[in-house]
């Protein structure tokens, strides 16, 4: 969803894009990137010297490399495939190798303060990525807090993200609004023993289990995105954000609070909230994250 947004958006009396890839099964491109007129160049079975120096026959000016945390692909860079080589889309810091020219980022995720931190130079967007929604997403309903009395919060978020720190900050939310709920969305929680070991984990912050709402897998992902319509207010992970879901959640209509981290990862919904005009759900400390959910929770209008 981010990586089509982007090639959607290319001028191409300027550009002609080249991606590079394959698929495991093997086959034609990927479907999506059919209508953006792209040249797909299959690179299944070639080494990474192979590929960076087709990538230079084929006369590549600006290579832009969309995964820094694979380190393969690194390889790539480290190959000097183009004149011009960047990192971003989908990236967790640095690549940390002098043949990368440029990171794509913005100023909430890498602060001035940061940015000495990073092999490249820092090329500083309005936003560092790019969100398109899928054509089978739902329509945004009206605020579930309107029928049901309470404001139920909620994440769609990997259960491997809601650490600690994660249920500490939500039963905070929860004990200051007694009302309230928390919906838990992921295939993890079909599993008995994991929701009952998140129970236990929120009882031992004084949250009750009748307030903790599972929900697995969804197969059809146009009902997986319906899970939003029983949501108010989304509550970010800390200190590793969340990414598409939070993509997902404000494409919804459902607003997410968090707690911007002092690291990279811990700053990617402060960016998305910022960029959209809505940095009010952006908090800096455990008591104004609670402080603002409270009052949000009040101003359903």
């Amino acid at each position: 969803m981010l990586f089509r947004s982007i090639l959607a958006a290319h001028d191409r009396t300027r550009f002609q894009i080249s991606v590079y890839g394959y698929r495991n099964a093997g086959g034609p491109p990927p479907p999506a990137l059919a209508p953006h007129g792209v040249r797909w160049v299959d690179t299944r079975g070639l080494s990474d010297s192979s590929i960076a120096q087709l990538m230079r026959s084929d006369g590549i000016d600006v290579l832009i490399h969309p995964c820094t945390f694979k380190a393969r692909y690194r390889t790539i860079l480290a190959e000097r495939a183009a004149p011009l080589q960047m990192a971003g889309i989908n990236f967790l810091s640095t690549t940390g190798l002098a043949a990368t020219d440029y990171l794509l980022s913005d100023a909430i995720l890498t602060p001035s303060t940061d940015r000495a931190f990073f092999t490249e130079r820092l090329a500083i967007l309005p936003v560092f990525n790019c969100y398109g929604a899928p054509a089978y997403a739902p329509e945004v309903n009206s605020l579930p807090a309107r029928a049901n009395g309470f404001i139920t919060f909620g994440s769609l978020n990997n259960p491997a993200k809601v650490g600690a720190a994660s249920i500490d900050l939500w039963s905070a939310a929860l004990a200051d609004i007694p009302t309230s709920r928390l919906l838990l969305k992921h295939r993890a929680f079909d599993d008995a023993a994991v929701r009952e070991d998140f129970s236990r984990r929120f009882l031992g912050h004084g949250i009750a289990p009748q307030r903790i709402v599972f929900a697995g897998f969804t197969p059809d992902p146009h009902a997986y995105l319906t899970a939003y319509h029983d949501i108010d207010i989304a509550l970010d992970t800390t200190p590793f954000n969340g990414g598409t879901t939070s993509y997902e959640a404000i494409w919804m209509g459902v607003p997410v609070l968090t707690l911007a981290g002092e690291r990279l990862m811990g700053r990617q919904t402060a960016s998305l909230m910022t960029a959209i005009g809505h940095p009010e759900f952006v908090t800096g400390s455990k008591q104004a994250f609670v402080a603002q959910a409270s009052e949000l929770s009040r101003q359903l209008d």
